[in-house]
């Protein structure tokens, strides 16, 4: 992923909903989800941002003392 993530040239673009509260229900109406803004990202941008989520959530799972979290920041890891 890191040599995908850094290549600045993939500028094909996609979009998501930020923040729905139901995802299938605005894809079965053809709504916006409530309180949700349509985002368009390049790949590079998606990548870069999906590399900072892994990070964060390696950061916040491991300082938990819960079992469960310990097991989905292995999780985290193995992606």
């Amino acid at each position: 992923m890191q040599d995908i993530e850094g290549d600045e040239t993939r500028t094909n673009t996609f979009e998501y909903w930020s923040n729905p509260t139901s995802t299938r229900r605005a894809e079965q109406q053809g709504i916006a989800p409530e309180g949700a803004e349509r985002i368009t990202l390049t790949e590079h941008q998606g990548l870069t941002g999906l590399k900072r989520f892994f990070a964060d959530s390696l950061d916040e799972l491991g300082a938990s003392s819960a079992p469960e979290d310990h097991r989905l920041a292995q999780e985290v890891e193995d992606l």
